[in-house]
Parts: C-alpha cells; sequence; structure tokens
C-alpha cells in the first residue's frame, strides 16, 4: 500500500491532501476543530465562447519578415508588440469550500492520510472526554457514481458540528431540510488587473452544487450553516453540475442544465449506504490504478515516519527508495484524478485551485507545462488519461489561426473555451508551436497503444497542423526552409542595448518541426499512406546550429544571453521528450554541454524546469545525476503533501519526474525496449507490473542489485513474447 500520511493538520491549502475522479476534485486541510474541503469542478471557467475572428494585417506580418531578414531583431521585436491584441486566456475557478466545525478537546494520536492505492483521504485521532471518543472521518471523490462523499463517524453520540458552505462565485444558496443548494454563475470577465465581472448582457457557465447530509441525528437549520447535535455518524453526499456543453457552445443558451445534472447525480448516490458507495469507488478507482505498478525496496522502516519527516531526510541525502515510489504513485493518482476520459485536461494545477484569480490563470500553458502534464500518461498504464488532451487537440483543430494561413495552431496559451490568440502584449506571447508540439502526443499514444482507429481519426488533425506549418515556414538565404517569425518560449537576448524575443528560427522551433515531420512520416507509413510530400520537406529544414564554445544555439545566431541560468531548455528539446538526435550525433555533445552550462549559471530551480533535467539526465543513462535531480526536488521543489513547489504549486513537476521514473525502468524510443537503462544505485532491488514500451508491450520485471532476476514481456493482445523479441534483438538487457 503507498500512501501519505501526517501526525499533525494541515495549516494551509499546500498542505492539504487531494481527492479526484478526473472531474470533481477537493482538498482536505484544517485541524480538529474544523475540517475543510476546497472544492473544485473541471469546467468552472470564466467568460464564454471566444469569437473573435480577428486577423493580422499580412502586411505587419510582412514587416517583421523583413525586418528579420535584415536581423533588425529591434524592429522585428516592435512589430510583433503592435501585432498582439492584449487578450489573455481565461481563468479556471474554485467553487468554494465546504467545512466542519466541532468541539474536539484534548485531542491525541492524530493521523491524516491518503490511500493512493484506493484513492480514500483518512483522519483518525481520539478525544479524551472522561472517556475516549474514536473518531474516523473518510472521504473520496467517487469513480462510479461522480459525487463526492465526506463521512463522519464516533465510537458515542458526542458532538455538535456545524457545516458551511462557503461561495467564491457569484451566486445563491439554500437550505432545505437535510440539503444544503448553492447556485449561480461564473465570471463573464477577468481583467488583466484582477478585476472580476459579471456582465448581465454576457453569458458564462451556470453551476449548482447540492450538499445532503444523511444521519440519523437532528439537523438544525441556522440560516447560513446547519447544525447537528449528538452526532455519532454522519454521510454527507456533494453534487456539483454546471451548464458547460462544449468549447464552442453559449453556456447558456446552448449549454446544459446545471441544476438538473447535478440533481441526477445525486439522485443516484443516495440510492447507496455510505458502505456500498465507497466499495462501488474502490473498485472502479482501483480497475484504472493498478493497471501499473511500481516498487522499490529498501528504506530501513523509515515507513514508521510521517512523510513531511521523511521528505526532509530524503531532501538531505537520506537513502528512501520507498518514499520515491510513493513520488511516482502520486504522479499516477494525480494523473488519474484530474485527467479521465471524457472529462477537461488537467490544467497547470491539474484540477486543484484554491483561488478565483489563480497564478497563470490556472490555464493550459502550451510552451511546456500541459505537455508535460502527459509525458508519464502512457508508460505509466494511464493511456486513457491522455485523451483529454487528444480532445483539446482535435477542438484547437477546428478553430481558425489568425494568420490568415492554412490548417490550424495553438499559441503560448488557451483555455477551456480553446482560445488561440497570442496572450498579452509579451512578444514571448507570440509563440505558434503550441499545437505542433502537442501533436508528438498523437504519435506517443499510437506508439503505446498501437490503435489504428484512434490513428485514423487523428491523422487529419496532423495534416490540418502541418499545413500550418508549411505556411508559417519561409526560405531563408541558404535556401533552407525556417519560421519567421519565432521565439525560444520566455526568454529572451540583448541586442544594440535592448531586450529582444523574436528572431527567426529558434533551436526550439527547428527541434519540433523536425520532430513533428519525423512522426508523420512515420505515422503515415502506419497506415500505408503517402509521405514523400512531408520527406522533402524534412530534407529542407534548417538544421539546428551549434555555437562557437560547442553550444547549442537558442536562437537563429550567437547573440548575447539576457539570464543565463533561465529555467527554460526549449532548445534542448530535440533530445527529450522529442528524438530529433541521439548519442551519435553531433548535436548530441552541443546540447550536453548547453545544458551544463544553464545549470552551473543558476538554472532547474523551479519544479517542473526541475523534472524536464531530470528526464534529461535520465535519457542520457546518467543515473546519478538523474536521481540527484530527484533529490533535488525533494529539497528544493515539493511542499509537505508533495505537491510540486514551482513554486506557487504546479503539477506539471510530479507528472515530470513520474516519467523519469518510468524511464530509469524502461525506454522504448529507439525502436528497442531497453530494460534499466538508467537505474540509480539507490533504486538497484525493485519491480514493475505492466510498465508500458511502445510497440503495445507491457513489461513485468523484478531486479536485484542491478540485474533483472526475472521477465515476461506481452504484447498489444497480452501474448507472452519475451524469448521472440530477446531473440529478434528488440531488447536490450
Amino acid at each position: 500500500m503507498s500512501k501519505l500520511w501526517y501526525n499533525k493538520a494541515a495549516k494551509n491549502w499546500n498542505e492539504a491532501l487531494p481527492i479526484g475522479n478526473g472531474r470533481l476534485g477537493g482538498m482536505l486541510h484544517g485541524d480538529v476543530f474544523c475540517d475543510k474541503i476546497q472544492l473544485n469542478e473541471d469546467t468552472l471557467w470564466s467568460g464564454y465562447p471566444n469569437k473573435d475572428s480577428h486577423k493580422y494585417n499580412p502586411d505587419d506580418l510582412k514587416y517583421v519578415r523583413e525586418a528579420l531578414k535584415n536581423g533588425d531583431y529591434v524592429a522585428a521585436d516592435e512589430g510583433v508588440r503592435k501585432m498582439m491584441q492584449n487578450k489573455r486566456s481565461e481563468y479556471y475557478l474554485s467553487l468554494g469550500s465546504l467545512t466542519f466545525e466541532t468541539l474536539c478537546p484534548n485531542p491525541v494520536d492524530y493521523i491524516r492520510e491518503l490511500d493512493l492505492s484506493t484513492g480514500i483521504y483518512k483522519n483518525t485521532y481520539i478525544l479524551n472526554y472522561g472517556e475516549p471518543f474514536y473518531i474516523t472521518k473518510e472521504a473520496f471523490c467517487s469513480f462510479a457514481d461522480d459525487v463526492m462523499v465526506y463521512r463522519f463517524s464516533c465510537n458515542w453520540d458526542w458532538n455538535t458540528v456545524n457545516i458551511k458552505f462557503n461561495q467564491m462565485l457569484k451566486g445563491e444558496k439554500t437550505i432545505e431540510g437535510d440539503t444544503v443548494t448553492v447556485k449561480g454563475r461564473c465570471p463573464t470577465n477577468i481583467t488583466n488587473d484582477g478585476d472580476v465581472f459579471y456582465e448581465d448582457d454576457k453569458e458564462s457557465i451556470e453551476y449548482c452544487a447540492k450538499v445532503k447530509i444523511i444521519t440519523p441525528a437532528k439537523i438544525n437549520n441556522h440560516g447560513e450553516f446547519l447544525r447537528i447535535g449528538r452526532l455519532g455518524e454522519m454521510t454527507v453526499i456533494v453534487s456539483v453540475g454546471t451548464s458547460f456543453n462544449g468549447y464552442d457552445k453559449m453556456p447558456i443558451s446552448e449549454g446544459k442544465n446545471a441544476e438538473a445534472e447535478c440533481e441526477k447525480r445525486l439522485q443516484n448516490a443516495i440510492k447507496y449506504s455510505y458502505e456500498e458507495l465507497k466499495a462501488r469507488h474502490v473498485e472502479a478507482y482501483k480497475k484504472e490504478y493498478d493497471a501499473t505498478s511500481v516498487t522499490f525496496e529498501g528504506n530501513d522502516g523509515l515507513e514508521l515516519l510521517p512523510t513531511d519527516e521523511r521528505i526532509k531526510l530524503l531532501g538531505e541525502g537520506k537513502s528512501d527508495p520507498v518514499l520515491v515510489k510513493t513520488l511516482y504513485d502520486l504522479g499516477r493518482y494525480m494523473l488519474l484524478c484530474s485527467s479521465r476520459k471524457g472529462t477537461q485536461s488537467a490544467n497547470l494545477q491539474g484540477i486543484w485551485s484554491n483561488d478565483v484569480i489563480a497564478p497563470w490563470n490556472s490555464n493550459y500553458t502550451t510552451n511546456i507545462n500541459v505537455q508535460m502534464n502527459y509525458w508519464a500518461a502512457e508508460q505509466a498504464g494511464l493511456s486513457d488519461c491522455h485523451m483529454p488532451l487528444m480532445d483539446m487537440l482535435s477542438d484547437w483543430s477546428h478553430k481558425e489561426n489568425h494568420l490568415g494561413m492554412r490548417g490550424w495552431y495553438c499559441a503560448h496559451n488557451s483555455d477551456i473555451w480553446r482560445f488561440n490568440l497570442e496572450a498579452t502584449n509579451a512578444p514571448h506571447g507570440f509563440w505558434q508551436m503550441g499545437g505542433i508540439w502537442t501533436c508528438r502526443h498523437v504519435y506517443e499514444h499510437y506508439m503505446y497503444t498501437q490503435d489504428k482507429k484512434f490513428l485514423e481519426e487523428y491523422m487529419p488533425i496532423l495534416i490540418g497542423a502541418e499545413e500550418f506549418l508549411s505556411d508559417l515556414m519561409v526560405y531563408d538565404s541558404d535556401g533552407y526552409l525556417t519560421t519567421s517569425p519565432s521565439e525560444s518560449p520566455e526568454n529572451g537576448f540583448m541586442y544594440n542595448g535592448k531586450y529582444c524575443q523574436i528572431t527567426t528560427g529558434t533551436g526550439m522551433d527547428i527541434s519540433l518541426i523536425c520532430d513533428f515531420y519525423m512522426n508523420l512520416i512515420e505515422l503515415c507509413g502506419y497506415l500505408g499512406k503517402d509521405a514523400s510530400e512531408y520527406e522533402k520537406k524534412l530534407e529542407k529544414i534548417r538544421p539546428l546550429k551549434i555555437g562557437s564554445d560547442g553550444r547549442l544555439l537558442e536562437w537563429d545566431a550567437e547573440l548575447e544571453e539576457n539570464e543565463l541560468g533561465h529555467r527554460h531548455i526549449s532548445h534542448l528539446c530535440g533530445y527529450f521528450p522529442c528524438r530529433m538526435y541521439g548519442e551519435d550525433s553531433p548535436y548530441f555533445d552541443a546540447m550536453k554541454k548547453s545544458l551544463e552550462y544553464r545549470l552551473a549559471n543558476g538554472g532547474g530551480g523551479t519544479g517542473w524546469s526541475n523534472a524536464w533535467i531530470t528526464n534529461m539526465y535520465t535519457r542520457m543513462r546518467e543515473p546519478e545525476i538523474a536521481y540527484s535531480y530527484i533529490v533535488n526536488m525533494f529539497k528544493r521543489s515539493m511542499y509537505i503533501n508533495m505537491f510540486d513547489a514551482h513554486p506557487p504549486f504546479q503539477i506539471d513537476g510530479n507528472f515530470g519526474v513520474c516519467c523519469a521514473i518510468s524511464e530509469m525502468l524502461v525506454q522504448s524510443h529507439r525502436g528497442v525496449i531497453e530494460l534499466l537503462p538508467c537505474l540509480p544505485n539507490e533504486l538497484s532491488t525493485g519491480s514493475a507490473r505492466n510498465i508500458r514500451a511502445r510497440g503495445g508491450y507491457g513489461i513485468d520485471m523484478s531486479w536485484e542489485n542491478g540485474k533483472i532476476t526475472a521477465l515476461a514481456i506481452y504484447d498489444v493482445d497480452g501474448k507472452e513474447c519475451s524469448e521472440r523479441l530477446i531473440a529478434e534483438g528488440k531488447v536490450v538487457i
């Protein structure tokens, strides 16, 4: 059993423990006097469908391209600023919080925990009140019945509980009998300055939440809250519905009935007892969570210590392989709880947000973060969790681009309405490659699942992305195809004493384009389609450039770097997560030198950046360096609930490091299955069950002291095929 546990209460949201079922999310914190559940639902967003049909003036684009052709980066930067619309994506919102206030004198033996194997939160303690009272609280978001369930039980009818619903969004609250109903709507507009508006002449998402209390004790209505006296047991069911009906549907006139959706789920749930709800949830949850498992052995009994103490010890260098397993399990748990088939994609905070004005809007940032959220999905046995990202990709493909070009694209940020304008007026928001990068997830999903029906469905989306790419690229003076304009996400350089960001053909653009064409050509082969047109274009893509000091260039020339230790390593994406070049390429040494230079100058401090670097060294087969960055994450980039600290909390680092741990055990990007390719000494003994590899393979294996002791590999049909693959040289041990 893998779990997080603590012997003290959560003082704040960053110490809370998460529950979720893909659509609903909750963060549980507080103390013995007041339990608090922060509530989230994945379609609670500000705004409404973006009907903006803005087109850039072709002359403005021509001006920028001409400036770049002349090497005038300052003029190109100013030209892009002029083109941008000073708009931004919408905000992911928190619904509010549910609190349970109690009188709890002299609590002892306080324990709170999250069981990752069942998705159930549990809090227990004892009250010395003349005689011992044993208190148990449990909570989960049901995978079977799509409601949140909270359970309070005590061995004596002793306490008084006040139950309150604290709204964060505009609406009204009513209390009838045993049910609290909250109805309202999301903001229609939140300005760049954080002002919140509810414009009556515009539509926004409507919501309804119902909180039903089931208890034999008497429930008293006190207007703003419910009071229950002499409480011995209580089950609380929380149901939430919204009017969201698709990225292109007006959420009132074309939306769902939020209250009807809410009531339907509630009526279904109350048919079952608490134990039945719990059993139904665990059965449905484990069908998905138990698909894959990884175990590391040898932590000298540290599981007897609370998780926060173990985090501190591991960050200080103490050996704790089991806590590394917990970090891996938590990554799988969080993806499963924030991105199930049929739900929205995991955003910057997964599904868990504490704010109306969330950091970075808690949106979909496409220059690394939304992609990193799904790096671990396939290998960690959560292929279905990948599908919400595919749905978003499909939605983007139905929206026109604003450059007057063929095909579709996604810029730097997006939201539930599939916003695809350039965010704000900073040039780094002009980045055009978000859709191209996300398209590689189609390739990965197919390679792991071998699902040709899926591939046939998504091939037109890839072709639409290629059409845009073809129009975005221009020929340079050497006759190569390159992007113009181009930028390297969130980074810039100095030119003639001014800070600039716009160039042509950045290292990231070139890497993503080459990777895109390589994948597209390979996928065409699987479907028997002619790829000669794409092969010709791939040959014409401008090569990456290596600087005079041997580093891979981030921009199109050797320009003065403004921030030597910048958190992004965008120009190195061709090595990971892409597969543009390997160790036998001249770019490898240049990439490695660039990475070392950035780290030597302070890079890699944020959580997601640390996770990316861990993956880079894992793919380089540098096990001890890669493991040192896992330790670094525990030391510098983690809250006590094991959430990634950007800071503040961003979920991508959790998913990124989960991917790195998978790649330490299995790599399959070279056309062969490599077992234990980057195994650190700390993880030298362990096992894995059904860890996935490209080609549709599942792998069961055990190892001791770094050597495999048992192995079985299964094909996509579940047939054992280890001996055949080894004989054919398709497995490297």
